[in-house]
């Protein structure tokens, strides 16, 4: 099973990202409206905030993805109960983030490293907080992205 869910979880979350989501769009990403989904993260030390954030809790795999008109970070991980889950070499967690045409990734296979602590996990909601350094793709330069002090609150 875990190493069905290494081939299929990559596959999975690019194909969602690439495709959309019929995400929410809250009014004020900041100051999200009660029942909206939020996403904030510091991507190279620079402070983001989702203005789009879309969520989906699918064969107990969460997808989390926000975006600002330039920038997406998106999470995954298959969460049985509230704690921590590494991402890196042999972990289900993966998390990418995109700027312009290029992107970064920290996932199973080795590349990049990093956390998800999920605080809070309900049949319709996630919460919690990601950390994580991204490697490049082919051909994507700076080399890594560092994104810390992430944090999430979506339904699904």
């Amino acid at each position: 099973m875990r190493c069905s869910r290494l081939v299929i979880l990559p596959a999975t979350v690019i194909l969602w990202v690439a495709c959309g989501g019929g995400g929410k769009n809250p009014a004020a990403p900041n100051n999200p409206p009660s029942g909206a989904s939020s996403m904030s993260a510091s991507i190279d030390g620079t402070a983001w905030s989702a203005i789009a954030v879309t969520a989906r809790n699918a064969n107990g795999v969460v997808i989390a993805a926000g975006s600002d008109a330039v920038r997406t970070v998106t999470i995954s991980f298959a969460p049985t109960a509230a704690g921590a889950q590494k991402i890196g070499p042999n972990s289900v967690a993966l998390a990418i983030v995109a700027i312009g045409g290029q992107s970064w990734t920290a996932n199973a296979v080795g590349q990049g490293s990093g956390s998800v602590n999920l605080t809070t996990l309900t049949a319709n909601r996630a919460v919690g907080t990601f950390t994580f350094t991204a490697v490049a793709t082919q051909g994507t330069t700076p080399a890594s992205r560092q994104v810390t002090n992430g944090k999430f609150d979506v339904r699904f």
